[in-house]
């Protein structure tokens, strides 16, 4: 069995409102420098990630790009649509196939990213703007790790205290 390591991160502040809508709101001043200061905190904690994955709305977008340019390794990130209204099953649908063990990464938003981290540890987990779970388990793969609803161990949630 392969430790599996899962960030489930929710986007930075965002501007209140977009012209073009929900969708296209950007990170505020504040959410840029709150992503900055979780992305230091993950890696001085040991969290990095080898594989990532985002919502493609803007402040998603935005977010992962300000982790990227934090991070000096670089990983491989892929954008999700589904990731904007996600679930558990959305963050399933995007980790099962990735084989065993590592840390992966999923920028997304509320309520669906409180409730997966909730789910997957079996307590109350709130992410508010640019907070992380850190989550982990021991399975054969991500397919079984992500079938274990109940049994992850949820290290903490990083906020950037902004």
């Amino acid at each position: 069995m392969e430790k599996h390591r899962l960030i489930l991160m929710r986007h930075g502040q965002a501007e209140s409102h977009h012209v073009m809508g929900d969708h296209a709101r950007v990170l505020s001043q504040l959410g840029h420098r709150q992503v900055s200061a979780v992305a230091g905190l993950l890696r001085d904690a040991g969290w990095m990630p080898q594989i990532g994955f985002y919502s493609d709305a803007a402040r998603t977008t935005l977010t992962q790009r300000g982790l990227q340019e934090a991070w000096e390794e670089k990983i491989a990130w892929h954008t999700r649509s589904e990731f904007y209204l996600g679930q558990l099953k959305d963050i399933d649908e995007a980790l099962c196939g990735l084989g065993q063990g590592g840390c992966a990464i999923a920028v997304g938003h509320n309520p669906g990213w409180s409730q997966a981290a909730s789910a997957l540890c079996g307590e109350y987990v709130g992410l508010d703007t640019a907070c992380a779970a850190l989550l982990s388990v021991d399975a054969e793969s991500w397919e079984v790790a992500l079938s274990l609803t109940g049994c992850w161990t949820l290290h903490e949630v990083v906020d950037s205290l902004l």
